[in-house]
Formats: structure tokens, sequence, C-alpha cells
């Protein structure tokens, strides 16, 4: 327990309660930066706010009334439902405020809202709309983040940028909703094979990027030819009940060192480089197939 008499920290909120409440609630309040949270109450030492409180130098305190000595003036929240709390503030002539009840039930509600709004924006910004797969920003990003890493331990990084084929002949035959549909099907089946470290993302259109942490040409060509066997092999009903074998071509590469000498955004240039030149050859040599090696 930490007891202080600091009035420069005074003016902030005072958390009554270190229950399940007050841990929720003083986490909101350090995520939001909404207020300066100067102490957390509750008589048992253990509770679960009281413990985050002193991980994050907060000070905790077993009653009240030390509480105000150190804190007041502050506002003080109510998080146990009990409404002798208010009573006894008032008893010691508390002049920072207090929220409680139902007042504070709306406004973890307000926030919790908030909360959930700004979890959906960040959602949407780094998703693809149509899939759920992330999009290209975000695509970009990682891999940035991952020639750093490439860079520092030379682990193994590889990447299959995927094309789904005869796609403008099916939206042409089909239409542009079922064009969607398989779409979706393509990102369906690449996620039910990827491993956890995997990252899938909608590059633009029909086409798809791999990222794979940690995996050589080899298994990363391995593991694009699985996707490809097990996705063209089970038929899709598209159209009016029709069954057609969705397939792919793709390209696979690996970064390498040699492409590190000009930098990070040069080795990034040519990696996406290299995808699209392995996949274009794909299509060219009759698609269905997964390109990695270079003409040279």
């Amino acid at each position: 327990m930490t007891d202080t008499s600091d009035k420069n920290k005074n003016n902030g909120v005072l958390i009554i309660g270190g229950g399940q409440g007050g841990q929720a609630m003083l986490n909101m309040l350090m995520g939001e930066n909404l207020f300066p949270v100067v102490g957390v109450v509750d008589p048992l030492s253990d509770a679960p706010a009281m413990q985050v409180a002193r991980l994050h130098g907060i000070d905790t305190y077993p009653t009240l009334g030390r509480a105000l000595e150190a804190c007041d003036p502050c506002l003080a929240f109510n998080v146990t439902g009990n409404d002798t709390i208010d009573e006894e503030l008032r008893a010691r002539n508390h002049s920072g405020g207090a929220i409680g009840g139902t007042e504070a039930r709306m406004i973890w509600d307000m926030v919790t809202r908030m909360q959930e709004m700004r979890r959906n924006l960040e959602f949407l910004a780094e998703r693809d709309a149509l899939t759920g797969a992330f999009n290209r920003r975000f695509l970009t990003d990682e891999l940035r983040r991952g020639i750093r890493w490439y860079s520092r331990y030379e682990t193994d990084y590889s990447g299959a940028l995927i094309d789904i084929d005869d796609f403008k002949k099916i939206n042409d035959t089909y239409g542009h909703q079922t064009g969607d549909e398989v779409i979706k099907v393509i990102v369906s089946g690449l996620q039910s094979q990827l491993r956890d470290t995997d990252i899938l993302g909608r590059w633009g259109g029909e086409e798809f990027l791999v990222l794979m942490p940690h995996t050589d040409i080899k298994q990363a060509v391995s593991a694009a030819r699985r996707w490809l066997e097990t996705i063209s092999a089970k038929p899709t009903m598209i159209g009016k009940g029709e069954a057609y074998c969705i397939t792919f071509s793709g390209g696979v590469a690996s970064l390498n060192q040699a492409w590190m000498k000009n930098g990070e955004e040069h080795a990034a240039i040519t990696f996406f480089a290299k995808l699209d030149e392995r996949l274009y050859r794909a299509k060219k040599a009759g698609k269905k197939r997964i390109e990695c090696l270079d003409n040279s």
C-alpha cells in the first residue's frame, strides 16, 4: 500500500472499489486518457484494481478516509454500488464531487460505446470491406515490419501473390455479385489452411497476398501448392446452382539480403516486383500453377 499527501496529484479521479468493476474503470480511464487516476480504494489489498494500480504506480488505500486525506480535492467514482459511500463522502465534507449509482453506469455505458466505435473504425481502417481480410495498406505496413525484422535477424520471410483464374469470365458470365461470392470463397479457403503466423490480405480486385514470416522459399512454395490443390478440388456452387472449380495462379518469393543494400524501401519494391513477375509467368504458362524461380 502507498499513502501520500502529494497535493500535486489532486484534481484527478479516485476510484472507490477494487473489484472487477474498479479494474474495468481503471483500465478504461488509463486507456482513454480521460482523467488522471490519483488512487484506488479497497480494504482488500489484492483486489484486481488494487493490483493493476500498483503495477502502474497509482496510489492505493485501504480506507476512504485515508484516500481523501491524500487526494482531496478529487472526483470520487464509486463503482461499489454501495450508496452509503455517498453518505460517507458528504460526512467527510468531500469537495471534489462524487459519481455513483445511475450516473456511474451512464458514464460507463457511454465510454464503452465510444470504445466499441473506435475498435470498429480501427477494424475498418485495416480490413477489406468485402472479405474481412487485411487490406493493401495493412499488408504494406506489415511487410515493412517484416523487412526490418529480416534485416536485423536474417530470419526467412516469404510471400505469395495469388490471382483468381478467369475472374473476368466469371463476372461476365454470372455477374459481379457471383464474382464477389467467389472472392469470399477464396478468402475462406485460404484462411482455413493458413498458420497463425501467416498474414492474408486482399491486394486488390481478385488478387491476394499471403505474407509468411519464418518461412523459406521451399516451404512457401509447398504451402501455396497445397492451397491451390485443396481449393481447386472442391467445386463451388455459383450462378444458378452450377458447380464450378475455382482455381488460381500464384507467384512466390523470399526476401534476399542482396535487396537490402539500397534500403528497406528498395527491398519492399523488389519483393513485390518478384511476386508480380512470377504471378505473370504462372498465368502465361497456363494458369492453375505456382511459380517461384527467376528465368535466369
